[in-house]
């Protein structure tokens, strides 16, 4: 803005913390004196505007890394473990012991020719709980075999029309969520006449903060079929080289199955988010 009579201009700014290494606090926030810059720092509570009912629902919205950045506003590195909140004790349910399900919202699908592809099954249960309820996986190395197009779409149909529940529901997905990448497999399932499918939400981060404030808030669970999802969760690591360049990016490695559980969580959000207002029934707490 340029005062009446003089040639002073002036930014007013605000931004998010990210990494210490982001170039912005590098080069700007931590150079302030220099730059004659002024620098303030706020969280939400220092906004009055702001209800408790809103505060409370947007600090159960975040955990780890993201807790730091967006609630207490913080510069941090996101380092090691991505889900550092997994424990197999919390986390894992024995399939047999799986509740009821009131929607079975989605398979999502991560689709690899070289590498593993990965289908996940999410269900929202009767104790308003999100369950990976099981997996369907094909990794051409370790089976030692590449599969088709077609070949893959069948095996995945193959193994939904068998799968039965512990209550003896047949869980059909809602919807088939799948990598948005993936136009070849997209192309196979509507030419074998699936119809309910859409690309998957691939905001990477943002998805990565909503499996991780579900699994931190013991929303999320996961069955004991999952054996892909589970060998990889507590494997699923940021990258160094990135978050020294001021990135958040995750290592391209183990990442499967994790992709396609953010795939199918992401993607459904708008669907179960508003059961997480209701409480978990004493009767199936744990």
């Amino acid at each position: 803005m340029t005062a009446s009579g003089c040639s002073a201009r002036r930014l007013l700014a605000t931004t998010n913390p990210g990494s210490t290494r982001h170039w912005l606090r590098v080069e700007w926030i931590l150079q302030a004196r220099q730059k004659n810059m002024q620098v303030f720092h706020f969280t939400m509570d220092d906004n009055p505007s702001l209800t408790p009912e809103y505060m409370r629902d947007m600090k159960a919205s975040y955990s780890g890394v993201f807790y730091d950045r967006m609630i207490k506003g913080e510069w941090t590195n996101a380092e090691g473990a991505i889900y550092d909140m997994w424990t197999a004790d919390t986390h894992i349910v024995p399939y047999d012991q799986l509740p009821r399900m009131q929607r079975i919202l989605g398979l999502g699908i991560d689709y690899g020719t070289t590498n593993a592809t990965s289908a996940i099954l999410l269900g929202l249960g009767e104790d308003y709980r999100l369950y990976a309820i099981d997996e369907w996986r094909h990794d051409s190395k370790a089976d030692q075999i590449n599969l088709t197009n077609a070949a893959i779409v069948e095996g995945i149909t193959k193994w939904l029309d068998g799968l039965t529940l512990p209550d003896g529901m047949r869980p059909m997905p809602e919807w088939l969520i799948h990598d948005p990448s993936a136009a070849s497999l997209r192309v196979e399932m509507a030419s074998q006449g699936i119809v309910n499918m859409f690309p998957a939400n691939n905001e990477v981060l943002y998805g990565i903060q909503t499996v991780a404030s579900v699994l931190d808030s013991g929303r999320l669970r996961v069955s004991d079929k999952c054996t892909g999802l589970i060998g990889e969760m507590s494997e699923y690591a940021w990258d160094p080289k990135a978050t020294e360049n001021g990135e958040d990016k995750p290592l391209k490695v183990n990442d499967h199955s994790v992709d396609s559980l953010r795939y199918v969580v992401c993607s459904t959000e708008t669907i179960w988010r508003p059961y997480l207002n209701y409480p978990v029934p004493d009767m199936d707490a744990k």
